[in-house]
């Protein structure tokens, strides 16, 4: 059934209204309609150097120990059943808490029975997450190389720790097996050990490996060195660290000189796995290249991360996310501790039961609560947590791997990969908005494919989608979307989160979409090029709307408040503008700022008649205020008084024998 626009009474409209809010699972805008003319222009671009957003800065940075403080509270009070590296994780965090006076001798007492216990469970198996593949040393080697020499942890712990180690993880990372054998001079893809495939946890097993060679330094292992000789086991893994994170296809590559966030295929889903394992090398091993390079990673990361950030969403459109909408908590994603931590940006303290706080990242949300690189220090650049809390006025991003581009304001985020595939187990971006009045509050509307026969799941969060093969332009608050089957015969289709507050389908082909978002009203119009928007069902607390072409363009505009006194002002305001196409093109005049983007499929994409440069997306981070151009090796931030620079190159060899430079100003 398509969604029709009604040409009966006036009664019949407001019926028909009302009847397609409820078709698609929401609440109908209860006000009467007002004309175009109530249109005011506002220009989006602008700074986002307010006095008071500096200083919000500050003092979010200020006061992480607050959130620390909460994040250990939540943690510690969690069941450690069937969780055997939990316990391992909540006695260091107490240790850490009684460094800092926080925790008296029946605490200390406390972490050392969880530690010791854990400890002896290391080798008991039946819980994947003790697989040295998933990150199951991790834990238990922080806390090891941590508080070893520490009068705070007892003999009888420190032994437990180091027989698990010695028994668990030791030959398994070191012993020669299959293309973890170092004579094969294969470091870059450690690919398989005794537990089968790494797959996108690579990383995970060489961070392990480098910290099992500073737990047991000045030791052997089946004859070979485990550090500071050559053909070391830590020589391996150093090598292997920095030449880490192969795409799966195939063929090594320097993570440290390309794209850090997307390259390797599973970010940003796994941004907090990589973030832990980073912050733990930093802090861990004793190489003074290796932990700057890791300090300079962590930075890279979360610059990336923060350029895209929407409170609990990364709103990049190329993110591999099974994160269903969560009633409580948005969208549910592991990456909301570590929000709440760095950024406080979440909208609300961390819930004493939330589900996450021991989840896949949970190494990354430990070592940022025990670490001396935190929001407090002063190398920890302020332009990050700037950026991640306050986008001004909106800017776009653009970067590579594929191309995407994300236009992006404080409460709503636009965006797509618009020159590429978007793999089986990616999001194809669309439009993201936060509630800041509601507790991981927002919604989302999110092109995907359905299988072919359509056995599988219908959601656009199942693990194995149909690629799309899409391209496209975006342009400030607007974009035009083409996306093409690849090898499947379904329709492209929106996923449309339920709960906002308005829609209306009396407009075809157009469909309108009002939310509120604690700061304003933001309104969204789509439509097809030809042919209409259907509604075939719903999954996942979301309706389905299906594109009546097997393949076409998408039309996308967000207007707010600010410029549009109600929704239908916001309606009557697009739909006047004519959209004009031919074979191989299409043109959109936005109402909202007067925009004219032109989608070429020959590439030739134009914004007001200017050519759409490409050269703009050779980027790993690319915004008004942060950027790192592929093929260098230097990044910089530059938010008013915040600034910091960088500079990761190879060495004077060329090999990693210098250490990298890095300099803040947090004003």
């Amino acid at each position: 059934m398509s969604l029709q626009r009604s040409s009966w009474l006036v009664a019949v409209v407001v019926v028909t209204v009302l009847a397609a809010a409820a078709w698609l699972g929401l609440k109908a805008w209860p006000e009467a309609g007002t004309s175009g003319a109530d249109n005011v222009a506002r220009e989006p671009g602008g700074a986002i150097l307010a006095d008071s957003a500096i200083e919000d800065t500050r003092q979010v940075m200020a006061s992480f120990g607050e959130r620390r403080d909460r994040f250990t509270d939540v943690l510690v009070a969690r069941s450690s059943d069937a969780e055997p590296e939990l316990g391992a994780g909540q006695g260091m965090l107490m240790l850490a808490s009684a460094e800092r006076g926080q925790c008296d001798d029946a605490c200390v007492a406390d972490a050392n029975e969880r530690i010791t216990d854990s400890a002896q469970q290391m080798n008991k198996g039946g819980d994947p997450r003790t697989l040295p593949t998933l990150g199951g040393a991790l834990t238990y080697l922080h806390v090891y190389l941590m508080f070893r020499d520490s009068p705070l942890m007892t003999d009888e712990t420190t032994k437990a720790l180091e027989t698990g180690l010695r028994n668990q993880y030791l030959g398994t990372i070191f012993r020669n097996k299959g293309s973890l054998n170092i004579a094969t001079n294969n470091p870059y893809d450690p690919t398989k050990d005794a537990a089968g495939e790494t797959e996108n946890h690579r990383l995970q097993l060489v961070t392990s490996g480098l910290l099992l060679s500073e737990a047991f330094a000045g030791e052997t292992f089946d004859g070979r060195p485990i550090a500071d000789a050559p053909n070391s086991y830590s020589e391996y893994y150093r090598t292997a660290y920095l030449n880490l994170l192969q795409p799966w296809a195939g063929g090594s590559r320097d993570s440290f000189g390309r794209d850090a966030l997307h390259d390797e295929k599973d970010s940003p889903q796994y941004l907090a796995w990589h973030l832990g394992d980073h912050w733990l090398v930093r802090d861990f091993v004793d190489d003074e290249v290796i932990a700057k390079h890791a300090e300079i990673m962590i930075d890279r990361l979360l610059a990336e991360w923060a350029e895209d950030q929407l409170k609990v969403y990364y709103t990049g459109a190329t993110g591999r996310n099974y994160g269903k909408p969560d009633p409580e908590y948005g969208s549910g994603i592991e990456t909301l501790v570590l929000n709440y931590l760095l950024f406080d940006n979440v909208g609300f303290e961390l819930p004493m039961n939330y589900p996450l706080v021991n989840s896949w990242g949970r190494w990354a949300f430990q070592s940022i609560a025990t670490s001396d690189y935190n929001p407090t220090n002063p190398d920890f650049p302020a332009a990050i947590v700037h950026l991640a809390r306050n986008k001004g006025s909106g800017y776009l991003v653009t970067t590579g791997s594929p191309r995407t581009a994300n236009w992006i304001e404080d409460d709503f985020a636009l965006g797509f990969p618009i020159d590429g595939t978007v793999t089986a187990e990616h999001q194809a971006g669309g439009f993201f908005s936060g509630d800041l009045s509601v507790p991981g509050g927002g919604f989302r509307v999110i092109p995907y494919l359905r299988s072919n026969d359509g056995t599988d799941p219908d959601s656009p969060f199942r693990k194995a989608k149909p690629p799309l093969v899409a391209t496209g332009v975006i342009a400030q608050r607007a974009g035009i979307l083409s996306l093409t089957r690849g090898k499947s015969s379904a329709n492209p289709r929106l996923w449309v989160d339920d709960g906002f507050t308005a829609v209306d389908t009396t407009n075809e082909p157009w469909v309108f979409f009002s939310t509120d978002t604690g700061l304003r009203t933001v309104y969204l119009a789509v439509r097809p090029d030809n042919g209409s928007l259907s509604r075939v069902g719903a999954v996942d607390g979301g309706s389905i709307l299906e594109l009546s072409q097997r393949s076409g363009l998408i039309i996308w505009e967000v207007g707010t408040s600010e410029e549009y006194t109600s929704l239908r002002a916001f309606i009557t305001g697009v739909t006047r503008n004519r959209v004009q196409q031919s074979a191989s093109w299409l043109l959109y005049r936005t109402d909202t700022l007067g925009r004219t983007i032109k989608w070429d499929s020959g590439g030739q994409h134009t914004v007001n008649g200017e050519p759409y440069d490409m050269a703009q997306f050779d980027y790993s981070i690319n915004n008004p205020y942060m950027s790192q151009e592929y093929g260098t090796s230097t990044a910089t931030m530059d938010v008013g008084p915040f600034h910091a620079e960088y500079d990761w190159s190879a060495g004077t060899r060329g090999d990693y024998d210098t250490v990298p430079t890095k300099s803040v100003d947090n004003g």
